[in-house]
């Protein structure tokens, strides 16, 4: 995850920086810790504005510190503030990363994926 959002970062340049992840169930009981660190890279990568999605994903939005944070419980939820997230209008690039760390694969956002958004 944390490379996704330096992903983000790299890519958004001035850009506003968006992150949407979900979370990460395949962590067993380390799995609130590491989502706490996901939100402080967040927040020290300069992420603008995150959206936490899944139970375990409310750490995000706790180690951001100063990032404005949004929490859902599922990705339909998630996919109905994606209006107020994203500026129409705008040019938007997104980027999928699977669990594993690599872009690609299928799924939901959950179980360690996430979207990474930069808009212009």
């Amino acid at each position: 995850m944390r490379a996704a959002l330096e992903y983000l970062a790299a890519r958004a340049g001035d850009r506003r920086r968006v992150a949407i992840l979900g979370d990460m169930a395949e962590l067993g009981r380390t799995a609130p810790a590491y989502h706490r660190e996901v939100g402080e890279a967040a927040a020290e990568l300069e992420v603008d504005e995150l959206l936490a999605v899944g139970e375990l994903a409310r750490g995000y939005v706790d180690g951001a510190a100063g990032v404005p944070s949004r929490w859902t419980p599922n990705v339909h939820e998630a996919l109905r503030q994606l209006d107020e997230l994203v500026r129409p209008g705008r040019r938007r690039a997104c980027e999928r990363f699977a669990g594993d760390g690599t872009r690609g694969g299928s799924g939901s956002a959950g179980g360690g994926e996430g979207l990474t958004w930069s808009g212009s």
